[in-house]
């Protein structure tokens, strides 16, 4: 699968509900909730453009990833797009240096 092109978007409309309501730390796990399982999805972060990759989600329709060692401390959004590099869904995501 190639990464599909990114921009940074406004993203205005109210976030879907992926299960992102903690607060994370850099080298912590990430579960993303209501992703269809079967089909392949490509995970980024919004502001600062950062690629987690394509993901393909658990039988319970969750996926999962680990915030990279040199994510940013901030708000920022979890964008998901779907195979064609279509958005499905974003969601707040909270890096804070103690998680």
């Amino acid at each position: 699968m190639t990464e599909p092109a990114l921009t940074v978007q406004e993203l205005g409309t109210p976030p879907t509900d992926l299960g992102t309501a903690d607060k994370y730390r850099a080298g912590q796990k990430v579960v993303l909730k209501g992703l269809e399982y079967g089909d392949w999805y490509y995970v980024y972060l919004n502001k600062t453009g950062y690629r987690l990759g394509w993901v393909f989600p658990t039988t319970e329709n969750t996926v999962e990833f680990v915030l990279p060692s040199d994510v940013k401390n901030g708000r920022d959004d979890v964008v998901v797009l779907d195979g064609d590099g279509v958005q499905v869904s974003f969601d707040r995501l909270q890096v804070t240096p103690k998680g």
